[in-house]
């Protein structure tokens, strides 16, 4: 990767942290909402993921993991591969697999498991 991309990339992090740092999105109407909860009703392994942002910006901890309980986990290991110089993407499979089946779970109607449900 280039100096010029990586200083790009960097930059438009910056300041998309910023502006969600701003802006709240459960109130903020221009955040962009899951076309997938609006067509079915059913809640993907991302919804949330926005508030859980926030909130963690703002170091809300317990209201991130209620908005979306995938989010900290992952932030977590993308810091820490991060640190060692790891690439995280060894085996997409592996995500894909841990994402469908959070979204598949936060989807039953059951008590075990209406916790995930933000």
């Amino acid at each position: 990767m280039s100096r010029v991309t990586a200083s790009c990339i960097a930059a438009g992090t910056a300041v998309a942290t910023a502006v969600l740092y701003r802006f709240d999105p459960t109130v903020t109407a221009w955040f962009p909402s899951c076309p997938l909860f609006a067509w079915t009703g059913w809640l993907c392994p991302g919804c949330g993921t926005l508030r859980a942002l926030h909130a963690l910006l703002h170091l809300r901890v317990a209201e991130a993991v209620h908005d979306n309980a995938f989010t900290l986990p992952v932030i977590v290991l993308m810091g820490g591969a991060a640190l060692v110089r790891r690439p995280i993407g060894r085996h997409p499979a592996r995500w894909l697999a841990a994402a469908a089946m959070f979204g598949v779970l936060r989807n039953i109607p059951l008590a075990a498991f209406t916790w995930l449900r933000p």
